[in-house]
C-alpha cells in the first residue's frame, strides 16, 4: 500500500489496530521508521516524505501474514493550514434591553452587548 500527500510532507502516520487483536506480520516502510505499540498493537510511522510505500512481511516462515487496521491517520498533530492569525480589539456592538429591543448608548439599565449582560447607570 502506498500513501501519498500533495501540498506538504507527511511526518507521522498512525495505523490504529482493532480492539480484538488478531493477525501476524511486520509493517515495513520504504522510508522513515515504523514501530508497533506492544500494548495497543497500533503502528506508527515517523519520517518526512511525499509518499511512503508500506509492506506487510512475515515474522516467521511458517506464519500467515495479516495485519488489520481500523483507521489510518496522516499527520495527526500536523499543521491545519491556518497561518497568520491576528486578533482585532473588540468593537462596540449593538445594545439590546431585556425585552430584546435595540437601544442606543444613552439607554440606562440592564443591556446586552456582544452577548454579555451589563448594567449601565
Amino acid at each position: 500500500m502506498t500513501l501519498s500527500k500533495t501540498g506538504g510532507k507527511m511526518t507521522k502516520i498512525i495505523f490504529k489496530a482493532p480492539t480484538k487483536r488478531f493477525g501476524a506480520g511486520v509493517l515495513k516502510a520504504s522510508t522513515g521508521t515504523v514501530a508497533m505499540d506492544k500494548k495497543t498493537r497500533d503502528w506508527t510511522w515517523v519520517g518526512e516524505a511525499d509518499n511512503v510505500k508500506f509492506t506487510v512481511c512475515k515474522t516467521k516462515d511458517d506464519t500467515t501474514v495479516l495485519l488489520h487496521f481500523v483507521e489510518i491517520t496522516v499527520n495527526p498533530s500536523g499543521t491545519t493550514g491556518i497561518h497568520g492569525v491576528t486578533v482585532d480589539n473588540a468593537k462596540k456592538g449593538v445594545r439590546y434591553n431585556l425585552a430584546g429591543q435595540r437601544v442606543n448608548e444613552s439607554y440606562k439599565g440592564v443591556v446586552i452587548e456582544n452577548g454579555k449582560k451589563m448594567i449601565v447607570k
